[in-house]
């Protein structure tokens, strides 16, 4: 589906849709894949997905319309307050990938970047692996310092992940001042 949607065939298009209206794991499936495809018909599609459906998929189309660029943060900052760990978790993507879509507006770019560094203490690591990783994609100079802090934890798989995340801010600031 994914090739013949690039060949721009409709075959793939209605295999996409076929998937969408599949079980919840077809769902999700497909849902991946269209996040990956630069292409007006997978936004069409995610949008179609996210109106309805089983909660866990119209939630994920939702955040992948955010870390697309082409809806505001508003479901991804939603996500942050699920009790479930793994709706957190998508939404600390989401959020880092509509910050470096460059499709962020000033308050929202603002709210984003707020939610995201507070992520860096939640109970759950993998969620906290997931904030490093956003801030390390779409980080400020200033999230140096609030990374550099995790490097004392006792999980050096975490300090590896902080690590890399200070580098890409720093390539970053590099990149800018060139």
């Amino acid at each position: 589906a994914v090739a013949l949607l690039g060949l721009g065939s409709s075959s793939g298009e209605s295999r996409f849709r076929e998937a969408l209206s599949g079980d919840v794991e077809q769902r999700l499936e497909a849902i991946d894949f269209l996040i990956e495809l630069d292409d007006p018909d997978a936004t069409s599609l995610l949008r179609k997905a996210s109106r309805g459906g089983p909660e866990a998929s119209r939630r994920y189309a939702e955040l992948a319309l955010v870390a697309r660029g082409e809806e505001g943060p508003q479901p991804a900052l939603e996500a942050l307050d699920s009790p479930d760990r793994e709706l957190r978790q998508q939404g600390v993507w989401a959020l880092s990938c509509y910050l470096a879509s460059g499709q962020a507006s000033a308050r929202g770019g603002r709210q984003a970047r707020k939610r995201l560094r507070e992520m860096l203490g939640d109970p759950e690591p993998v969620v906290v692996y997931a904030a490093v990783r956003g801030l390390g994609r779409a980080g400020e100079s200033t999230d140096r310092g609030l990374l550099a802090a995790l490097l004392v934890d006792d999980s050096p798989s975490l300090s590896v992940e902080v690590a890399g995340a200070i580098l890409q801010i720093e390539a970053r600031d590099a990149l800018a001042a060139l």
